[in-house]
Order: C-alpha cells, then sequence, then structure tokens
C-alpha cells in the first residue's frame, strides 16, 4: 500500500499533459462528436500507436465527457496500481522500502506515469506480466491475456516477450493448451482485422512516417546512444535500479529473472536501432519496469528453500546501500529541481533534439496542479495562430469541441500545416480544420514521401518533409488534380482512395 499512495504523490505532483497526448485526444473527440475515430474528418488514418490506450481514453472520455483531466486521472490510476503490486509482491520489508524509494525517486518513471501517453498502461501490464512470470502459480491463460494486452499497448512491446518464447513453446507442447493461444491471439486478430478493415492497414501510419527514411542506420544508432546517455543524465537513479535488479538476478534461483533482464535488454537494444525518441526517458519506462519487478521478486535459492532469512545481513547490506545511493543521486533531481508548475525548466537541455519534455510543458503551464489553479480563472478566447495553449484553455477548447460545426461537404476545408505542436494546434483550431502534418504522422501521403535529411539537422521523431506544390490547395478543396507534379498526383489520388472512398 505505502508503495502505491507514495508513488501516486509523486506522480500527482509532476502530473502534465505531453502535446502527443493530445494528439490521441483530437482523435477521440472526433470519435466522440460523430466523426468517426479521426485525426482529421474525412480521412480514416490511424494517427495513433497505442491502440489499447487509445480506446481507454475514448471510451471513458466520452463517458465523462473530458478527455484531457480523464486521461492525466487515467494514467494516474494505471501508475499508482503499478506500484502498488511491485509493493505487494516485495519478497522483504526491506524490498519493499527499496523498491519504494526507486519509485519516487526516478524521475523518469514519475514523468511518465502522466503525460497523456500510453506509458502508466505499459508499466502496470509490465508489472503485472512479468509479476506473473515471475510466480511458482502462474496462470498460464492470465499470463497469456496481460502479454496480449501488453502488446496493445504498444506494438513494439511485443520485442518483451521475445526471450519467453520458447518457454511458451514448451509449454504449448507438452499441455497442447489451445485455449491459452486463444487468449493471446484473440485480442490481436480482432484488433487487426479492425484496423485492416476501417484504416485500410495493419500497422499506424506512424510507422510508415518513422520508418520511410533515408537516415543512415550508423547515425540512428548514435542517435539512440545518446537518447540512453542523456536520459540517464537527466535522472541517475536509472543506473541504481538496473545495478540492483543485475544482483538480485545473480543471485536468482530460477530463469524467469534472467529472462526478464534479457527482455529488458532487447528492448533498449531496439531503442538505440531505431535512434531513440526526442523525449528522453520516454522509452525506458518498460526496463525500468522489468527491473524494479525483478528487484521487488527475486529470491536466491537458500533464501526461496528458508536456509536464508529474506531480512539476511547480505539482504539487508544490499538493501541500505540501494536506499542510501538512491538517496544520494535521486533526491535533488527529483524532489528538490522538480518544477510543479509554472516553474523554470529544470534542465534546459536539448541534445540534438532530445529534450526533458515533461519539465518543458509544465513550465509552459500544462500541470494538473496548473490546471487546477486556473480553473476558475477568466481566461480569454485563444485563437488558431497561437503556438502553445496553456492546459486550462485546452480544456475550455475541448469543451466547445461539442459546439463546433463539421466541414460541409463540397466547401473549401479551413487548412493549417504543422510538424511541431500537432496535438496543441489538433485541439485548439476544432474539427472543422484540416491539418497537414509536415511530419506524416497523420498524413498518409506525406508520409509516403522519403525523409532526405540533405545536409540539415534531423530531430529524432520529427522526419519533416517539404510540402510539394499544389497540395494545400488540393487538401483545402478536395482535389487531387491541383497537384503541380504528376507522379505526386497519381500518388496522392491512390492514397486518397483508400483513405477517403471507404
Amino acid at each position: 500500500m505505502i508503495s502505491g499512495v507514495l508513488g501516486l504523490y509523486a506522480a500527482y505532483r509532476v502530473a502534465w499533459m505531453s502535446d502527443d497526448g493530445l494528439i490521441n485526444i483530437r482523435t477521440a473527440l472526433n470519435f466522440s462528436v460523430g466523426n468517426e475515430p479521426v485525426f482529421n474528418i474525412g480521412e480514416r488514418v490511424q494517427g495513433y500507436t497505442s491502440p489499447l490506450w487509445f480506446w481507454t481514453q475514448a471510451l471513458v472520455g466520452r463517458l465523462f465527457g473530458d478527455f484531457i483531466v480523464t486521461s492525466i486521472i487515467l494514467n494516474l490510476i494505471f501508475a499508482s496500481l503499478a506500484f502498488f503490486v511491485l509493493g505487494y509482491r516485495s519478497v522483504s520489508p526491506l524490498r519493499l522500502v527499496s523498491v519504494t524509494v526507486l519509485i519516487i525517486l526516478s524521475s523518469t518513471l514519475i514523468d511518465f506515469s502522466t503525460s497523456g501517453l500510453e506509458n502508466s498502461l505499459g508499466t502496470v501490464l509490465i508489472v503485472l506480466l512479468f509479476s506473473e512470470i515471475a510466480s511458482t502459480s502462474r496462470v498460464p491463460l492470465r499470463t497469456a491475456l496481460l502479454a496480449s494486452f501488453l502488446v496493445l499497448t504498444r506494438l513494439d512491446y511485443v520485442l518483451l516477450l521475445v526471450p519467453f518464447i520458447p518457454q511458451a513453446l514448451q509449454y504449448l507442447r507438452r499441455t497442447k493448451d489451445t485455449l491459452v493461444i486463444f487468449c493471446f491471439l484473440f485480442p490481436l486478430t480482432l484488433w487487426f482485422l479492425f484496423s485492416f478493415i476501417y484504416y485500410g492497414q495493419f500497422l499506424p501510419n506512424t510507422f510508415q512516417a518513422k520508418l520511410n527514411i533515408a537516415i543512415p542506420r550508423t547515425d540512428l544508432v548514435f542517435s539512440g546512444l545518446r537518447y540512453i546517455i542523456v536520459s540517464v543524465e537527466a535522472d541517475p537513479v536509472i543506473p541504481l535500479i538496473f545495478a540492483g535488479a543485475l544482483i538480485v538476478t545473480l543471485r536468482a534461483k530460477n530463469s524467469s529473472s534472467k529472462l526478464s533482464i534479457a527482455s529488458s535488454l532487447i528492448f533498449l537494444t531496439y531503442v538505440v536501432w531505431i535512434g531513440g525518441d526526442f523525449m528522453a526517458g520516454r522509452f525506458l519506462t518498460a526496463p525500468i519496469s522489468i527491473w524494479l519487478v525483478v528487484l521487488s521478486t527475486s529470491t536466491s535459492a537458500q533464501e526461496s528453500a528458508g536456509f536464508v532469512p529474506p531480512t539476511s545481513t547480505s539482504e539487508q547490506r544490499f538493501c541500505y546501500a540501494l536506499v542510501v545511493a538512491a538517496l544520494l543521486f535521486g533526491f535533488r533531481p527529483m524532489v528538490a529541481d522538480r518544477p510543479t508548475y509554472d516553474s523554470p525548466e529544470r534542465f534546459n537541455f536539448e541534445v540534438n533534439g532530445i529534450a526533458d519534455e515533461a519539465a518543458f510543458y509544465r513550465s509552459k503551464g500544462s500541470s494538473l496542479i496548473g490546471l487546477i489553479r486556473e480553473a476558475s480563472d477568466d481566461l480569454v478566447d485563444f485563437s488558431t495562430d497561437q503556438s502553445y495553449v496553456r492546459l486550462a484553455g485546452l480544456v475550455q477548447l475541448q469543451d466547445r469541441w461539442f459546439k463546433y460545426q463539421a466541414p460541409e461537404a463540397g466547401l473549401p476545408r479551413n487548412v493549417l500545416s504543422t510538424c511541431g505542436l500537432l496535438g496543441n494546434l489538433g485541439v485548439s483550431s476544432g474539427p472543422a480544420t484540416h491539418i497537414i502534418d509536415t511530419c506524416g504522422l497523420v498524413d498518409p501521403f506525406l508520409a509516403s514521401l522519403t525523409f532526405r535529411p540533405n545536409e540539415q539537422d534531423w530531430r529524432i521523431g520529427h522526419f519533416e518533409r517539404n510540402v510539394p506544390d499544389g497540395y494545400v490547395d488540393a487538401v483545402q478543396f478536395a482535389d487531387s488534380s491541383l497537384m503541380k507534379d504528376p507522379f505526386l498526383q497519381k500518388k496522392l489520388e491512390s492514397i486518397w482512395l483508400k483513405s477517403r472512398s471507404r
């Protein structure tokens, strides 16, 4: 209980909403007013990468008539549940204290307990799944369902399951338990069928936007390594969590802890391979969660057999050292320097586009505490040409969403173009505005154009394409013939035939 309560307070204290989280929310708003689950009305494009999280947001938001606040609250609920399970599964009181201290001092884990992204849902599913795997009384059906839901949270989380495939196949050969296969495959099959039938493709549009790039793999790998380094510099507790998990793994009695560590390292390798991310720490919450499960649940063979009590001298020394190290390295970055509302950024860093997004958005007024303080203020109306709208203003604009008129067929559309702040502009501009995403995340035509850096700097996750001549007019008037390049005109017609004619 203590780990859940303290973790919940730490996450609430710095709770925030990211711009990427608002991309999902614009899609959910469109769905809630009968415009289908799309980012731009009239284009069936899957612009979200986390199906389970998006549909949870959409359905709960529709139930309560609010999507921004409910997304943050859902984040907090999932995160506190994960922290509670970590504490509940701890093999000793000392291990519980150690895990709790590491949770509340890890700025990465606490920052991405909210943000409007899928991280907290992924965290609780990882904690539940890997705790189940570590348990001697595991339930195969429950394990299969958790694994399936984890993949639906982020499709690349399937890599976390790779080390356990041989064990799963061995179990299936031995038991012929087809129900386990059904529990794993049925939710995934339902989703992929829906995605293909409705959106016309199995994978989100973001996959093509981020994979269709002409950047040398060596440059991406170096970017990924920078991402790991910057994330660890921002959260020095991360290597302590890994070291603690590695130490107990070397003493563990079974293979589950070793496979869990292998799972986390496979995912970290993947993160480096794709170039990392622009949000420092975001892609590290999954391995951190796995390490915390290992740290809380692993015991040595002697301890499990009762020869060595779980509060032995070596165990005490290990836990005390871990807590002292966490306080020395993590107290000031997380507790003393962490802004909660309208504070200056903790770290004003941006290394090759890798930034402390949580601190940036909180300093701009995107914190939950800021929203609560401003809720009663008489806020001015916001115009769509502003580069940023505070969270309290976005809540007001969200409430007006239900009063906007949908674009009428045959009339020119209002068109805006952006790459950064896509979610902010998406929510503040209303459903009648078509937003051309020059990074291609929600624009299948621009995603189909290969990004070429051409001597210019590029930011990971923001591969901005040059908008071809005539494309803005083609979108505004829904007329592909306005494209200047005949080849691109045919490409646009082909894409629109799939995304607009169904």
